[in-house]
C-alpha cells in the first residue's frame, strides 16, 4: 500500500508489529480483523511463530500481564490454524503455548 504522503510504497511491518496488530485484534475481540491479519501475514506468522513464544520482557515479571501474553498467543494460534491453516503448520504454537510455564 503506497504512502498517502509520498506515493512510496510503506515499509512491511516487522514480526513484532505484525504480532502486536494480533495481539490488538484478540484483545478488542475483532475476529474479521484478526482474520485479515491471519490471512495477510500468513507467512511471517508460519515463520516466526515459534519466535513469539519467548514472553517479551515487559510481561515477565507481571504475573497478570504474562498470563494475558499466553492467553492472548492461544488464542491467535488457535484462529489462525482453524482460519488460515488447517494443514496443522501452526498447532506447534498452540501446544507449546499451552505448555510453555512461566519461569
Amino acid at each position: 500500500m503506497p504512502s498517502p504522503v509520498t506515493g512510496s510504497p510503506l515499509p512491511a511491518p516487522t514480526p513484532d508489529e505484525i504480532r502486536r496488530l494480533l495481539f490488538d485484534a484478540v484483545s478488542a475481540g475483532d475476529e474479521s480483523r484478526l482474520e485479515a491479519l491471519c490471512h495477510e501475514h500468513r507467512d511471517v506468522i508460519l515463520a516466526h511463530n515459534t519466535d513469539w513464544l519467548e514472553v517479551p520482557d515487559a510481561f515477565r515479571s507481571n504475573p497478570e500481564a504474562y498470563a494475558w501474553y499466553h492467553d492472548g498467543l492461544r488464542a491467535i494460534a488457535r484462529y489462525c490454524s482453524d482460519s488460515i491453516d488447517r494443514k496443522g503448520a501452526l498447532p506447534p504454537l498452540d501446544a507449546a503455548a499451552a505448555g510453555h510455564s512461566h519461569a
